[in-house]
């Protein structure tokens, strides 16, 4: 049930963040094409361990599947909109294989960045932190 005091734009970042999340454990073409979709000419990953990627870099790792998901989650999102930009932050949860072929799953808190342009919402940037165990 959609809470009737979201906004249509939080409501659909939060769509937006749905079909992300399905497509990263899908086919490394389709999982390229949704994340093409929503995401910025401009856009920059800070992963969890600095590293930083753009959105070329990105792509060719996910058409290759040099990187594959075979688990992915978000929650604990929480929203700011505003005239034309927002941000989320929440918690992403993965398991999968990254391009030295080593098995990797983590949990990381992530803020990302989104702009609302002629085509719709965009993700601009995309930070994860790692999640310490306590």
């Amino acid at each position: 049930m959609i809470d009737s005091t979201r906004t249509g734009d939080e409501v659909a970042l939060r769509g937006i963040l749905r079909e992300l999340e399905r497509a990263m454990t899908g086919t490394p073409e389709a999982t390229a094409t949704t994340f093409a979709r929503y995401t910025d000419g401009a856009y920059v990953l800070t992963g969890p361990g600095g590293l930083v990627s753009d959105r070329a870099e990105i792509l060719e790792g996910l058409r290759r599947g040099t990187v594959k998901f075979s688990s992915y989650s978000m929650d604990d999102l929480r929203f700011r909109v505003e005239d034309g930009w927002g941000v989320v932050i929440g918690r992403a949860s993965g398991e999968g294989v990254n391009p030295g072929g080593e098995v990797f799953s983590g949990d990381n808190r992530f803020t990302s960045v989104w702009i609302k342009s002629v085509e719709g919402w965009k993700l601009v940037a995309w930070q994860a932190t790692p999640i310490q165990d306590r």
